[in-house]
């Protein structure tokens, strides 16, 4: 039986594909994180939130700018909004 360099080629790209979700996936898990330690700033009035408006998957890197502003959009106590476990997340103005 011949091997054929096509089988190979489609299971690198598969490979390439899944790879580029697991970093990208990461990625917002670490920002996530981040955000929602709030740097330091336990006393402020922070939250985050699903966005009401935002329909669709949200990838991140991608539609982040997207769902900052259907986050503004919904309500000027929102000062930003990105995607995160393919979600959008609104952020609120520290006050």
């Amino acid at each position: 039986m011949e091997h054929s360099p096509w089988k190979n080629h489609h299971l690198s790209a598969a490979a390439a594909v899944i790879l580029l979700l697991v970093f990208l996936t990461a990625g917002t898990i670490y920002a996530h994180i981040e955000t929602s330690e709030g740097f330091g700033v336990e006393d402020a009035d922070c939250s985050e939130h699903l966005s009401g408006s935002y329909r669709g998957v949200c990838w991140p890197l991608i539609n982040d700018n997207k769902c900052a502003r259907a986050c503004i959009g919904e309500s000027s106590d929102n000062g930003s909004g990105g995607c995160d476990f393919f979600q959008c997340w609104c952020f609120t103005i520290c006050r």
